[in-house]
């Protein structure tokens, strides 16, 4: 009887002083209690009977905090001591907006009243004469971690200027006559004329074909910068005339000698293709289109309809990329009412 009263001082006397250095528990009457665990800044602690032996806490963050570390844990009673089944070390992170609005950027003012924390507003100003937000002035960081909008930038009004490489081809063979190749340069000059020529705005290249490319009268990216009312006149001369239609030997062409970096174009912006086209096509087209279309630019294909058997639709829908970038004109004379239908294609980068 002796011994076993021995053996079981003994043993809690042991299991005591292991729980108290290797656990920092303490142990009061028949309680057995972990070490007191510390509120996370932003956030809360729910346990089921405090930090006796059994007990399991759950955290908890205040809205718009995210927990980083152990949802919950217990106290547990092992064979090397008392001790919490996971770590302690809990914290409650803001939840921000991604992507961060930078406050520091030149020529735009920020004000936000939590920086890039969920909640808070932002407002943008320009701050270079003539510029404007785009495309809107407030965005506000939403419950679900992303901006209520696209980040605004600072840009010059859409009507007047628009960061686009434009690439005008036009047809001038048998197949359209002199009063639609009038038409159709009149129809871009309605779509273009009011923008902005230059190197921080709109940059416009043309070129014509019939069997050949007609490499006499190309208009390069940069031979008018800064320059429209020049373009215009050199673009108003352009001649009407030639025989044939081999409309991919004209997009190869316009591919892979003038939508490139020496020639003008500009990576990162937005380029932006129409093609006036008869309908009528001497050549194949679909390896070429493949390669327009890869480029990644916005193509509209413009035909005035016939009722000629030589007409193809199909193909002029495969040079697009389908039937909502082909705009089929009734008659020569409709042409000058549609302008109004491509021009969102021109304003799709705003700044």
């Amino acid at each position: 009887m002796l011994q076993e009263q021995l053996e079981k001082y003994l043993y809690i006397c042991l299991y005591i002083h292991a729980c108290q250095e290797a656990s920092k528990c303490e142990q009061n009457a028949d309680e057995t209690r972990c070490y007191p665990i510390s509120t996370p800044e932003n956030g809360k602690i729910y346990c089921s009977n405090d930090n006796i032996v059994g007990s399991e806490c759950a955290f908890a963050c205040a809205p718009y905090h995210s927990l980083v570390g152990s949802s919950k844990i217990k106290c547990l009673q092992t064979s090397s001591g008392l001790k919490w089944s996971n770590s302690t070390v809990v914290l409650c992170k803001v939840n921000r907006c991604k992507p961060e609005i930078d406050m520091h950027v030149p020529g735009k003012f920020v004000t936000c009243s939590k920086t890039n924390e969920v909640t808070t507003v932002c407002h943008f100003k320009c701050l270079k004469p003539g510029y404007t937000v785009s495309p809107t002035r407030t965005i506000r960081c939403l419950p679900n971690q992303q901006w209520s909008g696209k980040i605004p930038c600072c840009g010059r009004s859409c009507n007047l200027f628009s960061i686009t490489d434009i690439y005008i081809v036009l047809e001038s063979s048998e197949y359209i006559g002199v009063n639609a190749w009038v038409k159709m340069k009149q129809f871009m000059k309605d779509v273009l004329g009011s923008y902005d020529i230059s190197s921080e705005s709109m940059k416009i290249s043309v070129m014509r074909f019939n069997k050949d490319v007609d490499t006499d009268n190309i208009i390069h990216m940069d031979d008018y910068l800064n320059k429209k009312s020049e373009f215009w006149y050199k673009f108003d001369r352009l001649p009407h005339g030639g025989k044939g239609s081999n409309t991919g030997k004209a997009i190869r062409y316009l591919v892979n000698n003038m939508m490139n970096k020496e020639s003008g174009n500009r990576i990162n912006v937005l380029d932006v293709v129409y093609l006036f086209s008869s309908g009528k096509f001497d050549d194949d087209v679909s390896e070429a289109s493949r390669e327009l279309r890869e480029s990644g630019a916005f193509v509209t294909v413009i035909a005035i309809s016939s009722s000629e058997p030589w007409f193809n639709e199909e193909k002029m829908n495969q040079i697009a990329g389908g039937k909502y970038h082909l705009l089929l004109v009734e008659s020569e004379d409709a042409i000058e009412y549609h302008h109004d239908i491509i021009q969102p294609g021109i304003c799709g980068q705003g700044c």
